[in-house]
């Protein structure tokens, strides 16, 4: 996808997605790093299939890191999968990660697909305190305090 339409993407208001099928959902991974998936109380029919992972700073729009699977490859992203933050797969395009900043907010969006129709979920979550405790975030609501 290009950088232009993922951007506008972010830009949408979290509404507009449906309330069927998979949703963002941001936890805590391996090695306290922010964790990527669907919610698991979305749809457990859905059978979207992941392509690609993008983090932006939510106040600057600056791409944190982003990952994607080449040549149309896809796999089943399912809340027992979960993508790291800066995952690193040699095989896989990717952009070097950058730093997270405790206090600040960020927007995951994964691209998914379900047979020909595409769709982009966002989340948003920051990292609070010196241990970078990951916080799932509702849209628009700020980085707690405890930075």
């Amino acid at each position: 996808m290009k950088p232009a339409v993922m951007l506008l993407l972010f830009l949408l208001p979290a509404l507009a997605v449906s309330e069927r099928g998979p949703r963002a959902h941001v936890r805590t991974g391996a090695n306290g790093v922010p964790c990527f998936t669907v919610d698991a109380a979305a749809d457990s029919d859905s059978t979207a299939q992941f392509r690609a992972v993008t983090v932006i700073d939510a106040m600057t729009r600056a791409t944190m890191w982003q990952m994607a699977l080449p040549g149309g490859r896809s796999f089943a992203l399912v809340p027992t999968v979960c993508v790291p933050y800066a995952g690193r797969v040699a095989a896989l395009p990717q952009t070097p990660a950058a730093a997270l900043v405790a206090g600040r907010t960020y927007r995951v969006a994964l691209e998914m697909h379900n047979g020909d129709v595409r769709q982009t979920v966002t989340a948003d979550f920051c990292v609070v305190g010196q241990a970078h405790t990951v916080h799932a975030l509702p849209t628009g609501e700020n980085c707690p305090p405890g930075n």
